[in-house]
């Protein structure tokens, strides 16, 4: 799937309050890699600035990015990051994708967290109250 299709199904609602930071979380599971075999759980998080994300639309888009045969778990996170910066344009976010070890092999562990906020954008008192 090209950039532009993956994009377009990241919809947006026009934020209820732009003079307040606030802190929305969104989740899901992506199935990537060569034979589809990784299952990883994704954690958003931002702080909106003029456009929200649509919950809905965030589930599709997941299982969507699911369909491509990303070459590392790298990739698609940044991949994903790229793709809201340029959709929501956010004061800040977060993006973390973890692998979900499978039963029947040794646990083994891989996550990528990215990070991104608006250049002038700084609000070091809530950031710091959120957890890991």
């Amino acid at each position: 799937m090209d950039v532009i299709s993956r994009r377009e199904l990241l919809l947006t609602n026009q934020n209820p309050e732009t003079r307040l930071d606030y802190v929305v979380t969104l989740g899901g599971e992506l199935i990537h890699g060569e034979d589809h075999d990784y299952p990883s759980q994704v954690r958003l998080r931002y702080i909106p600035d003029h456009y929200t994300l649509t919950p809905d639309s965030f589930s599709i888009y997941l299982d969507r990015l699911s369909d491509t045969n990303w070459p590392s778990l790298e990739t698609v996170a940044t991949a994903l990051i790229d793709d809201l910066n340029n959709e929501l344009v956010p004061r800040w976010v977060q993006v973390r994708i973890e692998i979900t070890p499978h039963s029947e092999t040794p646990a083994h562990f891989h996550s990528v967290t990215l990070e991104d906020k608006q250049p002038k954008w700084n609000n070091p008192e809530l950031l710091a109250r959120l957890e890991s």
